[in-house]
């Protein structure tokens, strides 16, 4: 729901917000797409440019004064950063089906009578209780013993539980533990219903999901090493490739683009396809961000739906001449790109 009520704006059109003067009148949800320009760039190897850059930068005064005698920074090999370039930001109305579930993954085990008083052994061996780790190992090996049975039952063909409860009406215990499997990273679906009030709307909404649509596909690429610091990259792109790596005929000669395209059947264009833009997903309002409501990390759009009939049946209004439908439904479905843990709830996520 609106904290204020709509009234009419002359504001263009082309923006990418609906309604036209949401960002003062409306609580909105905010969606920063972002591009990414380097991935698992090593932050060693990054800072190493940096201190090599500012060394041809400034001339050296005398020995002692040299930049390039800098000590290269020794930060691990495996500690890497991305980075990413805003291209933008679209925003709409919060949608009527916020919701946020968190879904820590448990999974019923049978850990058997080996798993349950062996582990229990080595808990009292790890603390120095000898009695006690010895009465934990004889009661381990006792039990170990139905599991032999069983074992030696099921290879004959012979259901170790059926036969029990048909004997003794008993079965084994099965010793079931819940046993934590991980987290799963959140989902989200949001719904809008846009109903443009006049053409400047239209063309919004035209725009609005244009661009998100543009920006949540891949694309083409011939060029391996576009927008990627690093050396031999263009060697890696042609190892990952092979099919698309030959450069030179049997002579040694380099292949024009007319014989590449007609060894590998494709145009060279395609050998590539590029990753689609990521999202930054923040709740707003006309003061700032809405802290009632959790934050989101980084998210990739998973789904995007445009229904040009939402009511069931095509109705149009012609607006510069031509037929304009007059509302669409706009539905994204969107995963976070990490997990949330403890910490991050206390973040406000």
């Amino acid at each position: 729901m609106a904290t204020q009520l709509y009234n009419q704006s002359n504001n263009q059109g082309g923006q990418l917000y609906w309604p036209s003067n949401i960002a003062d009148q409306y609580d909105h949800l905010e969606m920063e797409i972002l591009r990414f320009s380097q991935r698992n760039i090593l932050k060693r190897d990054r800072e190493r440019r940096l201190i090599n850059q500012r060394a041809n930068a400034v001339p050296a005064t005398d020995a002692t004064s040299s930049v390039s005698g800098q000590t290269i920074p020794s930060i691990e090999q495996k500690t890497s950063t991305t980075q990413l370039k805003s291209k933008g930001k679209i925003l709409l109305p919060i949608p009527d089906n916020v919701s946020f579930t968190d879904g820590p993954q448990w999974s019923d085990q049978s850990v058997g009578a080996l798993g349950r008083f062996g582990a229990q052994a080595i808990q009292e061996m790890m603390g120095g209780n000898a009695q006690q780790a010895t009465d934990a190992v004889r009661a381990a090996a006792e039990v170990g013993k139905v599991d032999i049975v069983k074992r030696l039952l099921q290879r004959i063909g012979v259901d170790p539980n059926a036969l029990s409860q048909n004997v003794a009406g008993k079965i084994a215990n099965p010793y079931l533990q819940q046993v934590f499997q991980g987290v799963g990273m959140r989902q989200f679906d949001f719904n809008w219903k846009l109903v443009p009030r006049n053409e400047r709307e239209q063309r919004a909404i035209h725009n609005i999901i244009k661009t998100l649509r543009k920006n949540v596909l891949p694309g083409f690429s011939d060029n391996f090493s576009e927008g990627v610091d690093g050396p031999n990259v263009d060697r890696i792109g042609n190892l990952l490739s092979a099919d698309l790596g030959a450069t030179k005929d049997a002579d040694g000669n380099d292949l024009t683009k007319e014989q590449t395209t007609a060894l590998t059947g494709r145009p060279e264009v395609d050998r590539w396809l590029t990753l689609p833009n990521i999202f930054n997903l923040r709740w707003m309002y006309d003061g700032g961000e809405i802290d009632s409501l959790p934050k989101l990390k980084q998210c990739v759009c998973k789904n995007i739906s445009v229904q040009y009939t939402p009511d069931g049946v095509w109705a149009s209004r012609i607006m510069g001449g031509v037929p304009q439908p007059i509302a669409y439904n706009l539905t994204m479905s969107f995963g976070e790109m990490s997990i949330i843990t403890n910490s991050d709830v206390a973040k406000g996520y």
